[in-house]
This record gives structure tokens, C-alpha cells and sequence, in this order.
């Protein structure tokens, strides 16, 4: 284990692979290994929603999202993941905002009803968010239990889930 702050000085411990010395963070000088550094008021880490006036809503603050594949520099990861995050709280939690379901397990199977419905729309929403800031031809896939192989750029490929859904965006040609 190696440990690590955050510009709040909290302290992080990161698990290092068999024969690894140094994080992948520690070695770009960034945190990024820490994906789910939300803070409560807005439910981005910090720097993410500065130009943009965004609501989102407080379960936002709770999504579970998991990097599986990483072929992107820290801050552009940050930057995708955080789109698919507004796009999902866009499509599937300002919907369901004031359902009738209280109960978790019901709320849950509405949102899930909801992001089936919406799994076009949050895609497109994410690559049109990345090819806004970071430019170039990006593509994106969002749904459940799919395969892919993919051929793209060095230092422009990730697969991370969230909330259980299977996210890959990458850059294929200039």
C-alpha cells in the first residue's frame, strides 16, 4: 500500500500491483487514481463543474463508477468520466426525481427502466461533451453486457462502468 493526499489533505491509501513501486497518480503527479473524490456540494471532484451550471442531483453524489480499462491520460479519464456522470444524471436521476417508489429497491428498478429507455441519448450526450472539450473523433458506447474490441489511438481508449452500465469511449483517426 502507498499513501497519498488530495488537495484537502485528506490521506489515500492506493494498492500497488505485485512488482509496482509507484502508482500511475504518483508517477503523473495527480490523484487519479481516486476516481470517486465527489465532494457534497456538487458531486464532482474538484475543477470539474466550474464552467458549466450544472444541477445535479444528490444521489449523484453516490454513483459507484469503476475504471476496468485505461488507455487515457488522468485528466482526460477525469474529464469522460465526469460527462458520463452529467449525462446520466441528466437521463436517468432528473426523471425519477420525484417518483412515488420511496423504497431503494423499487427506485432502483425504476432507474433502471429509464436508462434502457435512454441508453441512445446518454451516449450521444457523453461523445457530444468529449468532442466538445477535448476535440477530434470520439466515439462512445453505453449499455449492458456487450463485447468489444476496438481499434484506436495510443492514449485514447477507456472501459469503466457506471452504476453497473459498461461505458468505452475512445478515439479512432485524427
Amino acid at each position: 500500500m502507498a499513501t497519498s493526499s488530495t488537495a484537502e489533505g485528506a490521506v489515500l491509501e492506493r494498492t500497488l500491483r505485485p512488482g509496482q513501486r509507484h502508482s500511475n497518480a504518483e508517477r503523473d503527479h495527480s490523484n487519479s487514481s481516486v476516481l470517486s473524490d465527489m465532494h457534497a456540494g456538487n458531486g464532482f471532484p474538484d475543477g470539474g463543474a466550474e464552467e458549466e451550471d450544472v444541477e445535479l442531483d444528490i444521489r449523484a453524489s453516490h454513483v459507484h463508477m469503476e475504471a476496468l480499462y485505461v488507455d487515457v491520460p488522468a485528466k482526460e479519464l477525469q474529464l469522460i468520466m465526469d460527462s458520463a456522470l452529467r449525462a446520466y444524471n441528466t437521463h436517468v436521476f432528473i426523471p425519477t426525481r420525484t417518483t412515488w417508489r420511496k423504497e431503494e429497491g423499487s427506485r432502483r428498478e425504476l432507474e433502471r427502466d429509464v436508462e434502457r429507455t435512454a441508453l441512445s441519448r446518454i451516449a450521444e450526450d457523453i461523445k457530444k461533451d468529449i468532442t466538445a472539450k477535448l476535440g477530434g473523433r470520439w466515439h462512445v458506447i453505453y449499455g449492458h453486457d456487450f463485447a468489444t474490441y476496438v481499434t484506436h489511438k495510443r492514449l485514447c481508449f477507456c472501459h469503466f462502468q457506471i452504476e453497473g452500465a459498461d461505458v468505452v469511449v475512445w478515439r479512432h483517426g485524427g
